[in-house]
């Protein structure tokens, strides 16, 4: 009767054989039909389409892809790093100093 599994709408508004401007009333309706929940999009402008078509988007495309299937965005800046290694050291004249490692070798 309807759709009824998690979907994600890749499109390019520029794509010259389905316009994005006949095709959007159609997305409305499925994402109204389906809910947040299980509706995603990813719509993008390439004003180049004829001579790029999706090729300069394709790391985008696929990072949306798999978010969409794993929850989590592959390309996120992390809002951490590692932490660094700290001890307390002696200078060459005697002071204490804290000693930060930038590099950490695995063990």
């Amino acid at each position: 009767k309807g759709v009824g599994v998690k979907t994600l709408l890749v499109w390019c508004e520029q794509d010259q054989f389905h316009a994005w401007t006949k095709w959007k009333v159609h997305a409305k309706k499925l994402e109204k039909s389906l809910g947040s929940s299980m509706y995603s999009e990813f719509i993008f402008k390439e004003k180049m389409w004829s001579k790029f078509g999706w090729s300069l988007h394709t790391e985008a495309i696929e990072r949306q892809i798999v978010k969409f299937y794993t929850g989590v965005d592959p390309g996120a800046v992390p809002d951490a790093v590692h932490h660094r290694p700290q001890d307390i050291e002696e200078s060459t004249n005697g002071a204490a100093v804290v000693r930060h490692d930038n590099i950490v070798l695995a063990d």
